[in-house]
């Protein structure tokens, strides 16, 4: 990272992509219980409780680090080669700013 980038604060999102389904299945099975404590239960204690289960899920999904709370700290898609273009580009316009083509 940069010092910009050091600067900034670090958060965490989680990265459901990053988990398969069938590993998601397969801890739900075999580590919550999907039925509801009590039958008796009212309308904000069953959203408690199933509130709490889907933390136990999250649990298992790998976390990404983000900057400013909603960027990735490195995008997937930005590449060095893509950097040098975009480098390139602002070059480009730059150059053009400064002497414009009539």
């Amino acid at each position: 990272m940069n010092s910009d980038e050091d600067c900034k604060q670090l958060k965490y999102s989680t990265s459901w992509s990053k988990v398969s389904p069938s590993d998601l299945s397969n801890f739900s099975k075999e580590n919550i219980d999907w039925n509801y404590s009590s039958s008796e239960l009212d309308v904000e204690e069953m959203w408690s409780e199933l509130l709490g289960k889907l933390n136990q899920v999250e649990s298992v999904v790998p976390k990404i680090p983000l900057i400013d709370g909603n960027r990735p700290v490195k995008l997937p898609w930005s590449t060095t080669s893509l950097k040098r273009m975009r480098k390139n580009k602002e070059k480009a316009w730059s150059q053009f700013d400064i002497a414009p083509v009539k």
